[in-house]
């Protein structure tokens, strides 16, 4: 049986580069190609605040991704991290409408409105 391999920063900073350019297979493998590669920044910037000891809020994540976007030399790696800075404002968007605005720093719903 093998044991599980930890895959932390180095693990995920090596297969960014092995991620495969957008394949000319149609629109639908390239979304799926797309959605990939923003979920892989999207962990990038997440272990990166974890081994920076900085809070992870939507809007440190936000931050982070942007800056990752400024220094970000391929273009396809660039968008990807527009489009996890627009995944994360979506999803604040949709926090705020379920349950009321969202403040700046709050992490989670009001406790009176959580569920479990």
């Amino acid at each position: 049986m093998k044991t599980p391999v930890h895959c932390g920063l180095d693990c995920l900073a090596s297969y960014r580069f092995r991620f495969p350019a957008k394949e000319a297979t149609g629109t639908d493998m390239n979304r799926f190609n797309d959605k990939r590669l923003t979920d892989i920044v999207l962990g990038e910037a997440i272990l990166a605040l974890l081994s920076e000891g900085d809070p992870i809020t939507p809007y440190s994540l936000m931050e982070k991704l942007q800056l990752m976007a400024i220094s970000e030399k391929m273009a396809f790696r660039k968008q990807a991290c527009t489009n996890a800075v627009v995944e994360v404002q979506s999803s604040l968007m949709a926090q705020s409408l379920e349950y009321g605005s969202v403040q700046a720093g709050s992490e989670y719903p009001p406790s009176s409105k959580m569920i479990h």
